[in-house]
């Protein structure tokens, strides 16, 4: 007979949702008084990040999802941190053999987990996606290959999380990367400095001055390429550039 599976300790929404708020209040509370100096900051972020993924992975023991099934956390909040009212970027990856329309079931346990997260408190955005569909889309929209470098496991089978982040590791092409994202941050500046005052949305991304986390400038494509492959932005996007520095010592990001 094959062994019985292990039971899952269930706990009700409200509950589930009580202590959430409860959490994420004093998080938020800290987080808007500190006073101390910036890089501390991150402490606090990282245990909002941590109070998220706890409760998602409650949800998805609870959802019992089929094996092979996969909870990914991406974008901002793949890297670790959130901050107060930012969005929890989740994907659900499938096995290539599932086909949801011919499985009703498991199509009614995916819109259950998201609908559950939403009842928590949880803002969340979502995506369901085999391997094959997240390549296809990362191939055809720089902003989606960009949340799936900073893909980070939660819940669910380990294995076609690791077999994804492998076959994006192996489709990156540090330069193409780098110059879509120069030109994504172009016209996006471009639409912030055309777009009339009262029709624009404050925001930390858009500004020509902002420092965007999201944008060439920033640190993490840098961190991410070496930790992956060992590359150098610089001598990618900016060969001739870099030859000048190549004598220098590497300055590791």
């Amino acid at each position: 007979m094959p062994p019985a599976s292990t039971p899952v300790a269930t706990v009700a929404l409200p509950a589930l949702r009580q202590r959430y708020h409860e959490g994420r209040a004093a998080l938020w509370a800290q987080i808007g008084s500190w006073q101390g100096p910036a890089r501390g900051i991150h402490a606090p972020l990282r245990r909002l990040a941590r109070l998220a993924d706890d409760t998602l992975r409650q949800l998805w023991r609870q959802a019992a999802l089929p094996p092979g099934c996969t909870l990914v956390a991406v974008g901002g909040y793949g890297r670790g941190e959130l901050f107060p009212h930012s969005d929890i970027d989740v994907l659900l990856l499938l096995p290539e053999a599932l086909e949801l329309e011919a499985q009703p079931a498991v199509k009614a346990a995916l819109e259950a987990f998201i609908g559950a997260c939403w009842d928590v408190g949880l803002s969340i955005g979502s995506s369901v996606r085999t391997q094959a569909q997240c390549l296809h889309e990362a191939a055809a929209d720089v902003t989606v290959q960009t949340a799936l470098l900073e893909s980070r496991w939660l819940a669910g089978a380990r294995k076609p999380f690791e077999l994804l982040v492998c076959a994006l590791i192996d489709a990156l092409d540090a330069r193409a990367f780098m110059q879509a994202k120069l030109l994504e941050q172009r016209q996006r500046h471009q639409k912030f400095t055309k777009t009339p005052p009262t029709r624009s949305s404050p925001t930390a991304k858009s500004p020509p001055a902002a420092c965007a986390i999201c944008t060439p400038s920033s640190g993490w494509p840098r961190r991410r390429a070496w930790a992956i492959r060992g590359t150098n932005w610089c001598s990618a996007v900016w060969p001739r550039r870099s030859r000048a520095a190549s004598s220098r010592p590497t300055r590791r990001c």
